[in-house]
């Protein structure tokens, strides 16, 4: 356990008031610095995700894109 003593009220009356965080309280406090872990992990299966369906977009496409620029080479 830790202890942490804090002053209360008025810093010239010494009043002192002592804190023990708990056990459950220093989890807590893992288990949220293990969240930002996650949100990193959740981003790039995201990125992964936009990249994917970007090369699959292209991919469909480059036969008309590739049709389009013969048409105009053919006019000039």
């Amino acid at each position: 356990m830790v202890g942490i003593s804090r002053t209360v009220g008025h810093p010239e009356d010494g009043v002192r008031d002592s804190v023990t965080l708990s056990p459950r309280l220093n989890r807590i406090r893992t288990f949220q610095h293990g969240e930002e872990g996650q949100t990193m992990a959740e981003c790039a299966v995201v990125l992964a995700l936009v990249v994917l369906v970007t090369v699959a977009v292209f991919t469909a496409l480059s036969g008309g894109i590739r049709g389009a620029v013969n048409n105009v080479t053919a006019l000039l």
